[in-house]
Parts: structure tokens; sequence; C-alpha cells
């Protein structure tokens, strides 16, 4: 794969983390609404899925540093 398409494929990738991270950020901040609600269903509702994105960050990531090593 040539070094333009590796930039750009890398360019996509962070914007895809991007989005990923702002997800986790809306799920943590409705969670503290939970805890400043005391509502454990809100806490846990917002979590719901947390592992699936972290998960989703940590294979982009993987191609981002593969296509790295790549240049």
């Amino acid at each position: 794969m040539q070094s333009k398409e590796n930039l750009d494929i890398l360019k996509h990738s962070f914007a895809i983390l991007a989005g990923l991270a702002k997800d986790i950020n809306d799920k943590i901040k409705d969670a503290q609404e939970g805890v400043r609600d005391s509502s454990p269903d809100l806490i846990m509702g917002s979590l719901y899925g947390l592992d699936d994105t972290a998960e989703k960050m940590k294979n982009v990531f993987a191609v981002m540093k593969y296509l790295h090593s790549r240049r």
C-alpha cells in the first residue's frame, strides 16, 4: 500500500477514534449523573456497551499501529 493511502486510512481511523471517544465520554457523563441522582439503573444503563466501544477503539488503534509500522 502506498504511503498516501496509508495516510488517508490513518486520518479516517483517527476520525473513527474521535467518535468512539465521544461515545465513551457521553456514557461516563450519564453515569456520573446517575451517581449524583443515586440511580443505579442510570449508572449501569449508561455504561452498557462500554466494553464494546473500548474494544472497537483497541481494534482501530491496532490497525493504525500496523499501518504506521509498514511505512
